[in-house]
């Protein structure tokens, strides 16, 4: 954010159950927060804002809204994009995700 303005990266991957990536070709600066969707199925949502441990974010569950800090399998900072885990709400192979960070 050395230009003062802070940036906003938006896109999608498919889910593969292993842990998987997001980086600098589409996202070039270490996220603040990040925002997944799930769009294949249920429509869960999970969220890490700087400041959770890595790894850890907030799991809201489409069909109920119940919502639950999860500490594992979750998103995970990295200096030029994230990486997200196991946790199928996240990463479920086969399913579509799209996803927003900000710096």
């Amino acid at each position: 954010m050395s230009s003062g303005v802070s940036r906003v990266a938006v896109g999608a991957y498919v889910g593969t159950g292993a842990p998987l990536e997001i980086k600098a070709e589409k996202i070039d600066f270490q996220p603040r927060k990040v925002e997944i969707h799930r769009i294949t199925t249920a429509i869960d949502k999970g969220e890490w804002i700087e400041g959770m441990d890595d790894s850890s974010f907030i799991k809201t569950v489409g069909a109920s809204g119940v919502r639950t800090l999860e500490t594992t399998g979750g998103i995970y900072p990295l200096i030029s994009g994230f990486r997200v885990g196991t946790d199928a709400s996240l990463n479920n192979a086969g399913d579509t995700y799209r996803y927003v960070a900000w710096e």
